[in-house]
């Protein structure tokens, strides 16, 4: 037995804890971080979201993708709209469904989310060389890309 495997449920419990414990805090910094620029965390998410979207999507879908309520997507959907962060639209294949884009003024804002968070995450990853950092994010991707399969086969 490869010596690494021996203690994986030991690693995989220490993992919970310690994605558990940076979740919270990029979390809680986030929020102090964004509070002065008017907008917050999921305001954030919903936005990325739809960067990765540029045809739009409706709020169902946007719901399901980023994990939160369909009510609380309704509601942050309502006020980036009246920002001018998103473009809401009928669309063009049911004329009774909306779809939701983003829109310019929301990727100029995004990325000044993306400047002001990049600070404090920059400042975690000080002494660490550009390929180790680089290898993290790939391996961030690849854990967001199967917890995204996993929800998704969840839903069915």
């Amino acid at each position: 037995m490869n010596p690494q495997e021996a203690d994986r449920p030991g690693t995989t419990g220490r993992l919970v804890g310690d994605l558990g414990m940076l979740a919270q805090v990029f979390q809680s910094r986030s929020r102090e971080i964004l509070a002065p620029l008017g907008t917050s965390l999921t305001h954030m998410t919903l936005l990325t979201h739809l960067e990765r979207h540029p045809d739009g999507q409706g709020v169902a879908a946007i719901a399901a993708a980023i994990d939160i309520q369909q009510p609380g997507v309704s509601k942050a959907v309502a006020r980036l709209a009246e920002l001018g962060s998103v473009v809401v639209e009928t669309d063009p294949a049911d004329r009774r469904a909306r779809r939701v884009r983003l829109s310019e003024r929301g990727a100029t804002e995004l990325a000044g989310m993306r400047a002001r968070l990049a600070g404090e995450v920059e400042a975690w990853f000080e002494d660490w060389d550009d390929a180790r950092l680089a290898q993290l994010g790939e391996d961030v991707r690849r854990l967001a890309g199967r917890i995204d399969a996993r929800r998704d086969d969840r839903r069915g």
